[in-house]
């Protein structure tokens, strides 16, 4: 049986046209990036009990332990509209949330932007992104820069920019933009896809109606879409009662996971010393029904907390290997399935293989430092303009330094985590 989720609409309550006015004024504004307007009935961010802007009368328990309405999943109509080089390109009405996890509780909200038919538009069919040859979207997010807000607020974007289309594992493209809200400017955001069913539709052509999307630790997930039954009596199931270093075990398991998927996730999370994962911010999915998605994949879904210059030999391979003396003990769970795939030898050889290949081939130096500059340039300018709309962010100085630092990560890390992966990998072979 799978999970129903009710959705509530108030299109009743709200049907926000925007003004000429409105329009006009978010378009006089000078900005070289690409500006959204939202409208929307400002009791649905600020009144006590629906503002999802306001901690309010009404709210749930957040991942602090709090209470508040911006924990809601609640979804209400606004009126959202992308200028580009002064046109207009689009007015929809969509559906808004709030997105994110422990960051709801910031002052600056990411946004859920999401298309249905009832409020007129099934999807939005534009090409929003360059790198995508995608023309049709039906949930965007408009990004603050989540837990990286007080850094460098691109961390996520750049590091996803990076590996887009050079792996086994789904990114989300994206592209900063300036935000309006009710003709208040709002500040420097990210516009990203959102990974939901209807991503999983349009990139891997998967049945709608039988997609699962689990999220946190694979002992005891989470339910995005879908449900987690099948997921922990035939996945977690097989891997707490079989010994894989047998290699019949193994071949059970290749059928159950998508292994070059899972190799590259690990790689890349593993790499790019993400402090914030595994147990947290960590998505699989996988369509019940159609033949090419019945293996269980992982997606990558933020990258805030990587890269932080700080943590340069910072490496963390489960119960294989650990350098990471600020981890975060409860996280040692997300490495359950990668630690008993580890104990079999054809996966060690394979894992340690593809690691050397994507330091040497995917996490290229030059690559990087052109995605960083290209975004820096891009968002210099607009920068103090958002810092004065939300002074808790870091000073230009401070966040260009910070972006700047991601360099000398890359730099530092490659040299230092190479040696190690080529002396596993040998071991492995001399077994």
């Amino acid at each position: 049986m799978r999970k129903s989720i009710l959705l509530l609409f108030f299109l009743s309550f709200c049907n926000p046209v925007p003004s000429e006015k409105d329009i006009k004024s978010a378009k006089s504004k000078t900005h070289t990036l690409p500006v959204f307007s939202i409208t929307i009935d400002e009791k649905y961010l600020y009144s006590a009990d629906s503002g999802l802007f306001v901690k309010g009368t009404n709210g749930t328990i957040g991942p602090h332990g709090d209470t508040a309405n911006y924990y809601q999943e609640w979804e209400f109509p606004c009126l959202a509209t992308f200028h580009l080089s002064n046109d207009t390109i689009f007015s929809h009405q969509v559906g808004f949330r709030i997105k994110g996890n422990s960051s709801r509780n910031k002052p600056n909200k990411s946004i859920g932007l999401y298309w249905r038919q009832d409020y007129g538009h099934y999807s939005l069919k534009y090409k929003l992104f360059e790198d995508r040859d995608t023309f049709e979207f039906k949930r965007l997010k408009l990004r603050s820069g989540g837990s990286d807000q007080t850094a460098t607020i691109l961390n996520d974007l750049i590091l996803s920019r990076w590996i887009q289309n050079k792996t086994h594992v789904p990114v989300l493209a994206g592209r900063p933009v300036v935000l309006y809200i009710n003709n208040e400017y709002w500040g420097l955001y990210n516009l990203r896809e959102l990974f939901s069913i209807q991503y999983f539709e349009t990139y891997y052509s998967a049945n709608k109606n039988f997609v699962n999307i689990l999220f946190g630790s694979p002992e005891l997930p989470g339910v995005e879409e879908g449900e987690r039954e099948t997921f922990m009596q035939e996945v977690l199931a097989f891997f707490k009662n079989n010994d894989l270093a047998l290699t019949e075990n193994y071949q059970i398991a290749t059928t159950l996971l998508d292994i070059d998927n899972f190799v590259d996730y690990f790689i890349i999370e593993t790499y790019m010393a993400n402090w914030d994962w595994p147990a947290n911010n960590m998505l699989r999915w996988r369509d019940e029904t159609t033949i090419n998605n019945q293996k269980w994949r992982f997606a990558l879904s933020d990258l805030d907390a990587a890269f932080i210059k700080h943590r340069v030999n910072y490496l963390w391979l489960g119960e294989f290997y650990e350098s990471a003396e600020d981890r975060i003990e409860f996280y040692q769970g997300g490495f359950f399935i990668f630690d008993q795939l580890m104990k079999n030898k054809e996966f060690r050889i394979r894992f340690f293989e593809r690691y050397l290949y994507f330091i040497d081939e995917v996490f290229t130096t030059p690559h990087l430092t052109a995605i960083i500059d290209e975004l820096v340039n891009e968002i210099y300018d607009e920068y103090p303009a958002h810092q004065e709309r939300w002074p808790y962010y870091n000073s230009q100085q401070i966040w260009y330094s910070d972006v700047m630092g991601m360099k000398t990560f890359q730099s530092e890390r490659k040299k230092w985590i190479r040696p190690l992966i080529a002396q596993w990998l040998n071991e492995a072979k001399s077994e």
